[in-house]
């Protein structure tokens, strides 16, 4: 049996042919991570020579069935199991049966990275041995880290205690707001090339559909970081290159918060769309919506950011005092500050005010009660935030039922974003870098390293906004 030895990466699964294992022809199958080290024989006997042309074609379990088994990964000195004959592993070849056949210590080498991961029965990340991907496939693109943004769905995913982890895996690698660095392209991507700075979506579909991917209901997606698929939480990673969007130069200290600005411009498109279909094309353009925004948080001045690109006049709710730093934040970029809701929001000089458009960003459900009060007759809100695991409470819904049926309310649910919204989002913040780079500069309270990012997770910074996970070239690696 020849064998090829690999650097291991990440993982994929063997499939053997069973009308040519006699001959020891064994079809390994494998999306990414390994790439050819050298080759040697093992038993005399040989593989097929089509791994060769495609070492991509190989297999995670070949090396990853002892981790999973014992809880650590490979030495370099121990023996690699093969299965004889089980379909679900390596090789399967005549009818030799059960056998562990070991490579020479210095003939295969792992290397390993540190993600930070989410596991199950635990509210704390860790910071995990993952395999380092090697050089992409077809159509794939290795990416770097450079920073990651930390948010409320990494901390409602840790508090939840039952991350979505990826099949066969016993961990969830967080991350889903990246900003990255092309290192190497595979064959067939001319869109990008090493040293491009890219983005990537967060939402994957698990076969063609001719709905949005964003739309799509749960069994029908994974998202990376979030929902049965490894994040961003890692120094290095493959992907396709559809998945990515460009970013220029210029825009790289602020692009780490394209993603959570997207969830703030798909609401916003998806409430132009629906008003111009019932209210007609000129809907919100003269006079323009009048915006309230409910939250603080990473969402909420986004909806800030979003507002100030389109001139749109904007409120924001929230319990900070007066002269705190993020209601100064608000101010700088031309909002109103307001600590009431009910029965109508405040203006600049104190009269009620209806707002058009409520971007719903705390996921409380009695805030979202009251700030219903105050949506204007024709008025649209979206929610966009909730609760990973809401409990019972008494509240009057009825009354919302009441008032928002006599008034032709719109309530929309919005999750996720399409490639639309993270245009949209990319395009306002080159507006603001251009226009109030200090405002953007004040959206990061921190900006922390791998090592030093597990309090992060698990806590809010007083007065905080965005946290901000900082990789270095070439580091936290082991």
């Amino acid at each position: 049996l020849t064998i090829l030895v690999m650097i291991v990466c990440i993982v994929g699964e063997a499939r053997v042919n069973p009308t040519r294992h006699r001959d020891t022809f064994v079809n390994f199958r494998l999306p990414t991570g390994f790439q050819v080290e050298k080759a040697i024989t093992v038993s005399g006997r040989k593989i097929s020579g089509d791994l060769i042309d495609q070492p991509k074609q190989f297999t995670k379990r070949l090396l990853t069935r002892h981790h999973r088994e014992t809880g650590r990964a490979f030495e370099l000195d121990d023996p690699i199991p093969f299965t004889f004959p089980s379909w679900d592993l390596t090789v399967k070849t005549g009818n030799s049966g059960r056998r562990r056949l070991p490579l020479p210590k210095t003939q295969y080498a792992i290397k390993i990275m540190l993600a930070i991961a989410a596991t199950p029965g635990s509210s704390t990340p860790v910071l995990i041995e993952h395999p380092q991907p090697a050089s992409p496939g077809r159509g794939e693109v290795l990416c770097q880290t450079v920073e990651l943004g930390v948010c409320g769905t990494d901390r409602e995913i840790l508090s939840s205690l039952a991350p979505a982890v990826p099949k066969n895996q016993n961990y969830l690698i967080l991350g889903h707001e990246c900003l990255a660095r092309v290192e190497e392209v595979g064959e067939g991507v001319d869109t990008f090339r090493p040293g491009d700075l890219v983005v990537p979506l967060v939402r994957r579909p698990l076969r063609e559909s001719a709905i949005r991917t964003d739309m799509l209901g749960l069994g029908d997606f994974t998202e990376r970081g979030i929902f049965d698929e490894h994040g961003f939480g890692r120094p290095l990673w493959l992907d396709q290159a559809c998945y990515l969007l460009p970013v220029t130069p210029q825009l790289a200290p602020y692009a780490v918060l394209t993603e959570p600005l997207s969830i703030v411009e798909k609401g916003i498109n998806e409430s132009l769309i629906v008003q111009r279909a019932r209210l007609g094309e000129q809907a919100w353009q003269d006079p323009p919506p009048r915006v309230l925004v409910t939250g603080m948080g990473p969402i909420g001045f986004s909806g800030l950011l979003a507002c100030a690109c389109r001139k749109w006049p904007v409120t924001l709710y929230g319990r900070d005092t007066e002269d705190s730093s993020r209601v100064s934040l608000a101010n700088e970029l031309d909002a109103t500050y307001t600590k009431t809701l009910s029965p109508k929001g405040a203006g600049r000089s104190g009269e009620p005010v209806e707002f058009d458009l409520i971007l719903e960003c705390t996921g409380n459900e009695q805030v979202m009660l009251n700030a219903a009060q105050s949506l204007a007759p024709r008025g649209v809100m979206v929610w966009l935030g909730s609760s990973r695991r809401p409990q019972p409470s008494e509240v009057n819904l009825g009354a919302l039922l009441r008032d928002s049926l006599l008034a032709n309310h719109v309530f929309i649910g919005s999750v996720n974003s399409a490639p639309r919204d993270f245009h949209d989002a990319l395009r306002d913040l080159a507006q603001l870098a251009d226009t109030n780079r200090p405002a953007l500069d004040q959206m990061f309270t921190d900006r922390v390293s791998p090592e030093d990012a597990v309090w992060h997770y698990q806590n809010r910074r007083k007065q905080g906004i965005k946290t901000v996970v900082h990789y270095d070239s070439g580091a936290h690696q082991s």
